[in-house]
């Protein structure tokens, strides 16, 4: 009898760490259209495609949830644009603000953002906050006011230094117009 539940406790635990581990993986692997990925086949796309660098946290990156980036590829590839995906689980904000030559590399014409989920969940609890001062490498404990100034140096256009953004302005007017959103202007 004992030795039938010290097996199901070993099989038990194997599991959950094989659970564990096939999500770690699949949370850190790069996507197939990461900005390195990219870099290195640029050069068979044709010459009016359109690039489009989306980037982000898990959502952006899409391993762990549904993957945004694909959905585009696959509805608008057919229309010129080809999409890049620099989404990292589980990044902030900040984070964001470290890696801005990996976008810049891929010179695009248009650069979404979908940041800030984590930036919250982490200003939640103490312990959540030092995790991520600890994991992500952190100056500071995430809160509000930390994530709006983070953002607001994300949408600059000279964080990116590309055409995209220095035609951010056009673009933020020209969609609050036709969708009726009030636009931030930098």
């Amino acid at each position: 009898m004992m030795t039938s539940i010290l097996a199901l406790v070993v099989v038990f635990f194997t599991a959950i760490a094989g659970l564990y581990g096939y999500a770690h993986y699949h949370g850190n692997r790069k996507p197939d259209n990461c900005p390195a990925r990219f870099l290195k086949n640029r050069a068979s796309l044709g010459e009016n495609a359109k690039v489009v660098v989306c980037i982000g946290d898990s959502i952006t990156h899409g391993t762990a949830s549904c993957n945004c980036v694909d959905i585009l590829t696959e509805r608008l590839g057919k229309m010129g644009f080809h999409f890049v995906n620099a989404g990292i689980d589980s990044e902030l904000s900040y984070n964001v603000l470290q890696r801005p030559d990996e976008v810049i590399g891929c010179n695009p014409d248009f650069i979404t953002i979908l940041i800030g989920t984590n930036d919250s969940n982490k200003s939640l609890t103490d312990v959540a906050a030092r995790k991520a001062i600890r994991q992500m490498h952190l100056p500071e404990r995430p809160g509000a006011e930390w994530y709006h100034s983070n953002l607001f140096e994300i949408c600059r256009p000279s964080c990116w230094n590309t055409q995209a953004s220095r035609d951010s302005h056009l673009s933020a007017d020209s969609v609050s117009t036709s969708w009726r959103l009030p636009a931030i202007s930098f």
